[in-house]
């Protein structure tokens, strides 16, 4: 998808990215320079060239390039440079009257077609196909010889064979936009159809519908000039490059600069369109919009923490620190993070949107894009090894058969052209070729297949195996997917908020199903979640994250017996009881904060009830108040420190 927004902001942001990109700033210059001279010429006109571009002087024909004619003189003793120049105006005229009446023709068209289908989308899109049918040069060459030479109808030819592009364009691009849920959103709050196009398909198209137009004027210029050159477009004595390229060909071996200049201008004039369509493809892209912004200088670790090294842990993560170059400035998602996990153990992360859990489940993984994503400090150490200076082979090496993830949504994280059989198949396969079974027999594949969906309790796995993703339930997929995690025979499995698209009973069903294969494998999960009733149901110890930092940790009785830091005692006072009729639910007040710009001091201080003058100023340490129960929070100060 491409982001597209017309504020100031967003328009100097993509110029900033157009002239960071060397061929993008090329392009820009190029055809902003054909631009301007088309402007100056059309409002000065023809007083401001060096000579007339018209008027013919026989006594100065054909002369060679000098200091007075640059380009020398044509047949006629016209100055090629000026005529060059006078020419510009209208090449960019027949562009944009080409160009503009097919980009609304076409994406009405296209929109309407693809938001409604149906018949009315059968109907454009076949009238699209017969248009489509035949190459657009050829077509408009057809069009302009009926028509008669002439410029008039060299854009009438050009128009009635462009319009189908856009209309394709736009219509695939609706077929896309009306599957979203805020298109059904619209219409439950009871938008009419003209309501929803006109405010959230048209508008949602122009970024693609821009970018092609860009490269079509490029392509509609050259197309102009074909059709000059072969005498249906320009007529003389107007100016017209492609015009000038035929008048000045038969010199082509004995003054070749003549036909060299017109050709030359032409390519130069094509190029920078498509070089600054690129650029703002790129510039409009959201992923790769985010490889060119680096503006900001990261700030230095907020949060001291105790760093301890521990060894013999399956996963010990110390001072993390993770930030992501966005248009809007430094994102920390992660500002110096610091936990464990032993063997054997489920460890929860809990915490709002937000918090950066699913960022630290990925940073395991080795799976966070790096650019936008940076590691600025900090160490992921997985059985003593360091993830982050690992390289994408070693990387490799570690995922499925050392490390498996557990996604939230199985629908996505399931390919829909494969069968789910392929798709755990495809694991298994992984895992018996780096245990040095060189290319498995199916048989054996397919055995293991069977094991391994009977492992997850899936009723007759050999019907199953041969079904698409689409065919399953929610909690059966899901299945699918702990099958896939589980066949690698992971030593660590992270488990990325696995039941929230699940049903209460279903739901219950896997966290059991986990617990179970965890036990019967030896292995250690790290589970994610917003939710304390699942950490208090499975998980051993507990690590509560508010905007990118812990702010207490300890055994999961511990923390809910004693809740220290302020933002965790309220989560558990949001939570409903079944025991405690008279309880009363405290929602936590206000939202979490910007993570570009996070408040100073304590990170939570402008939602704590209890926040002093310090909290503001100071950044809390972690400290350790219990038994392995530590909490980040100006409360529990040690001895000697004081509160203001």
């Amino acid at each position: 998808m491409f982001n597209f927004n017309f504020d100031n902001n967003e328009i100097i942001i993509t110029l900033k990215i157009l002239i960071k990109n060397k061929l993008s700033f090329i392009g820009l210059i190029i055809t902003s320079s054909f631009i301007l001279l088309s402007l100056i010429v059309t409002i000065f006109g023809h007083s401001i060239l060096p000579y007339n571009p018209i008027k013919s002087n026989l006594s100065e024909a054909l002369l060679p390039p000098s200091w007075d004619h640059p380009f020398g003189t044509d047949d006629l003793g016209r100055d090629v440079l000026s005529r060059i120049i006078a020419a510009a105006p209208l090449d960019l005229q027949i562009a944009l009257i080409v160009v503009i009446p097919s980009t609304i023709i076409g994406t009405i068209l296209g929109a309407i077609s693809g938001y409604f289908g149906g018949k009315l989308d059968e109907f454009v899109m076949r009238i699209t196909d017969i248009f489509l049918a035949f190459p657009g040069l050829i077509l408009a060459l057809a069009v302009a010889a009926t028509l008669g030479p002439s410029i008039t109808n060299t854009m009438i030819a050009l128009m009635s064979v462009w319009w189908p592009y856009y209309t394709r364009l736009a219509r695939g691009e609706a077929l896309s936009i009306k599957e979203n849920q805020y298109i059904e959103a619209s219409r439950a709050a009871g938008l009419k159809e003209i309501s929803i196009i006109t405010r959230h398909v048209l508008p949602n198209l122009l970024v693609p519908i821009v970018v092609y137009a860009t490269f079509d004027l490029g392509r509609i210029i050259l197309a102009a000039t074909v059709l000059s050159y072969i005498g249906l477009g320009a007529q003389p004595p107007t100016p017209e490059w492609g015009r000038m390229v035929s008048e000045t060909q038969g010199h082509l071996f004995n003054r070749w600069w003549l036909p060299l200049a017109p050709a030359a201008t032409i390519l130069l004039v094509v190029l920078g369109f498509n070089l600054l369509g690129d650029g703002l493809r790129d510039a409009y892209d959201p992923k790769l919009r985010q490889l060119y912004l680096a503006k900001k200088e990261v700030e230095e670790v907020t949060q001291k923490i105790p760093v301890k090294e521990v060894k013999g842990k399956v996963l010990t993560i110390t001072g993390l620190r993770l930030i992501f170059k966005t248009p809007g400035g430094i994102i920390k998602a992660l500002d110096g993070v610091n936990l464990w996990l032993n063997k054997n153990e489920v460890l929860g992360i809990v915490g709002e949107s937000g918090a950066g859990k699913s960022v630290l489940g990925l940073s395991v993984l080795g799976l966070v894009p790096r650019p936008p994503g940076k590691y600025v400090g900090g160490s992921i150490k997985f059985q003593d090894k360091e993830i982050l200076s690992l390289t994408e082979k070693e990387l490799t090496n570690i995922r499925g058969t050392k490390v498996s993830i557990i996604f939230q949504d199985p629908s996505t994280a399931l390919n829909p052209v494969l069968t789910v059989g392929d798709q755990v198949a495809e694991a298994i396969k992984v895992r018996l070729e780096r245990e040095g079974l060189k290319r498995p027999s199916k048989d054996i594949i397919k055995k293991e297949t069977i094991k391994i969906l009977n492992e997850v309790k899936l009723p007759a796995p050999e019907m199953i195996m041969k079904m698409y993703p689409h065919e399953l339930s929610g909690g059966m997929k899901q299945r699918i997917m702990l099958s896939i995690a589980l066949a690698t025979r992971p030593v660590l499995l992270i488990a990325d908020e696995p039941t929230t698209a699940l049903d209460v009973t279903t739901q219950a069903q896997i966290l059991q199903l986990i617990i179970d294969m965890m036990r019967k494998r030896g292995m250690s999960i790290l589970y994610i979640t917003h939710d304390f009733s699942i950490i208090a149901e499975i998980a051993d110890r507990v690590v509560v994250m508010y905007a990118g930092q812990v702010v207490e940790s300890g055994p999961v009785r511990s923390i809910f017996k004693n809740p220290l830091h302020p933002y965790t005692q309220g989560l558990l006072n949001s939570i409903p009881s079944l025991t405690k009729i008279k309880k009363e639910i405290t929602p936590l007040i206000g939202f979490p904060p910007s993570p570009i710009n996070p408040p100073s001091g304590c990170r939570f201080h402008p939602r704590c009830p209890y926040a002093m003058t310090k909290c503001s100023k100071i950044i809390p340490e972690l400290n350790e108040i219990e038994k392995e129960h530590w909490v980040a929070c100006h409360l529990y100060f040690k001895e000697g420190d004081s509160i203001e």
